[in-house]
């Protein structure tokens, strides 16, 4: 353990030295990856990178899921691509947020609430890349991993979308016009499927992945689509009509029998 904290002390010494040497020096891309750290040094290190006019930003810090991000990473003029990976963004982000230049954002396993994304995407302006992994969400006072509350996807701009989810129990508003790719992982288990094909159940549960057809016909201008096993079975057994697609221009399918980036635990 003793050997262990000596080399955290190392690298952040280390990467407190970097930034000192550089100055105010205007900076490009900024890439940490660590299992742990000093929360007021990441603070400080982002911090520093924004006021320096970062415009790319990674963040991975691997064994610490609640590291809260500074309310400063949501205001930035330069910023343009934003990777978090178990990172939580700050409460209130409808009045904080002011990302005018940000076209790429990937969240992965990051704690965001689904309702907190929906009021966050459409205030991103020219967001054209978007990437989601499986979301956090609210039901009553308890934060359930399964589908629970609508979803609404705002981003008329945006040309990519890669969306791993549970499935929702409605899409109310999906506004995807210029999408052109779409990679698609609505999760589902076994037995969901199963009670999907079972012509006599009627729970809620199940009549809810009927409205899968909203979101499939909010990415109805997609040339090139890439949909899991599970979403191509629950759009085939809601009767989906991929014909609709595209606008007659040709639309590329291919269903990943294993799609490796979720999986449902």
């Amino acid at each position: 353990k003793r050997e262990r904290y000596e080399i955290l002390q190392s690298f952040m010494a280390f990467v407190d030295s970097v930034l000192a040497l550089q100055g105010d020096s205007p900076i490009g891309e900024f890439s940490l990856k660590c299992k742990t750290a000093s929360r007021d040094r990441v603070d400080r290190w982002i911090c520093n990178v924004l006021q320096r006019g970062v415009s790319d930003v990674e963040l991975l810090i691997e064994d610490d899921v609640d590291y809260l991000l500074p309310q400063e990473m949501l205001v930035s003029r330069t910023l343009t691509k934003l990777r978090l990976r178990n990172a939580r963004l700050p409460g209130g982000v409808e009045g904080a947020f002011f990302l005018p230049m940000l076209k790429t954002l990937v969240l992965k396993e990051a704690r965001v609430y689904s309702d907190k994304l929906e009021t966050l995407l459409p205030i991103l302006p020219v967001l054209e890349e978007l990437y989601i992994h499986p979301l956090t969400r609210r039901r009553s006072r308890c934060t359930v991993s399964s589908a629970s509350l609508n979803f609404s996807f705002d981003t008329p701009n945006l040309l990519y979308l890669n969306y791993c989810d549970f499935m929702a129990e409605d899409y109310p508003k999906v506004n995807l016009s210029n999408v052109v790719e779409v990679v698609l992982n609505i999760i589902a288990s076994t037995s969901q499927i199963n009670q999907i094909r079972s012509s006599n159940n009627n729970n809620n549960e199940v009549l809810w992945y009927g409205n899968v057809w909203k979101l499939m016909n909010g990415i109805r201008n997609v040339k090139k689509l890439v949909v899991s096993d599970s979403t191509f079975q629950v759009s085939f057994l809601y009767a989906v009509n991929w014909s609709t697609t595209s606008n007659g221009y040709g639309l590329f399918i291919s269903v990943h029998m294993d799609v490796k980036q979720c999986r449902l635990s």
